[in-house]
């Protein structure tokens, strides 16, 4: 059954006021399917309203050829489209040594390092292509980490100038638009390698809590990634309005608490207060 992304697209971005009409928006393009749709979603909005649209790519130096070919997958993809293309080349396995890092998390620091520079130079936003699948297995990684409140709100829809406009589509829907649309797509291999926990999550524990116990799982756990972000805010204005009332005096470098009202708090609420306090 065909479905409309684009109005969903563009409902969304309203929704959560991510894009606004004149605004200029640099797109992170991987040339994976995610990215790819992202990129034609954008385009198709481009001209009503009046968008400048810019494509980032980053060459991780990870996949030798192949990454190579990522590259100028996208930077055609760019001129296809009419697009300014910048390109970043990062080498990861160095940067992962040098500071003690998995491959995942310095490839995340170092891109997203760059995407912050970009989007301070352009004065633009970054949308990048997470969707409700990567929030999903997002959050079931930081759940099997003991994660608290925070680390299950998962990926956050805004933050910064970072944007994530497909976060309200799941992964399916994404290949059922790309099919429908024609769009070519790189595949990385390294996406069904186990040896990396997301993707163990994505191809095994996923499927089979879909399959066993319950099939609208991604659905379940974006709408307990949305539940927890609220909840996390609501504790973040009690804690600021607990530490008001224990303070006794403050200035630029010290602060005074009433020891005998913190004490009356409970243990979770003295974390929060101390949080703002430090």
């Amino acid at each position: 059954m065909s479905i409309d992304l684009l109005k969903q697209f563009q409902e969304f971005v309203q929704h959560k006021q991510l894009i606004s009409p004149k605004d200029s928006v640099a797109v992170a393009v991987s040339g994976g399917l995610d990215s790819m749709v992202l990129l034609h979603l954008l385009d198709r909005l481009r001209s009503a309203w009046h968008l400048n649209l810019l494509i980032l790519h980053v060459n991780h130096h990870l996949r030798g050829t192949a990454a190579d070919q990522d590259e100028r997958f996208v930077q055609q993809a760019a001129a296809a489209h009419g697009l300014p293309f910048e390109i970043e080349h990062v080498h990861v396995n160095l940067w992962a040594t040098e500071h003690s890092l998995s491959i995942e998390t310095a490839a995340r620091e170092l891109r997203y390092a760059w995407f912050g520079r970009l989007a301070k130079a352009h004065t633009c936003r970054v949308a990048t292509a997470h969707t409700a699948s990567d929030q999903a297995e997002t959050v079931l990684a930081n759940l099997m980490r003991g994660s608290g409140i925070r680390g299950l709100r998962g990926i956050p829809v805004q933050r910064g100038p970072f944007i994530r406009p497909l976060l309200f589509a799941d992964r399916s829907e994404l290949q059922q638009y790309a099919q429908e649309h024609d769009i070519s797509y790189r595949t990385d291999y390294t996406n069904v390698d186990e040896t990396f926990q997301r993707n163990r999550i994505r191809h095994t524990l996923i499927p089979i809590m879909r399959d066993q116990f319950n099939p609208q799982i991604v659905s379940t756990l974006n709408r307990l990634a949305t539940a927890a972000d609220e909840s996390e805010r609501l504790l973040q204005d009690y804690g600021e309005i607990a530490l008001k009332k224990c303070t006794r005096r403050s200035d630029e470098r010290k602060i005074a608490l009433d020891i005998q009202q913190f004490l009356t708090y409970l243990k979770s609420l003295q974390r929060l207060v101390l949080g703002h306090v430090f």
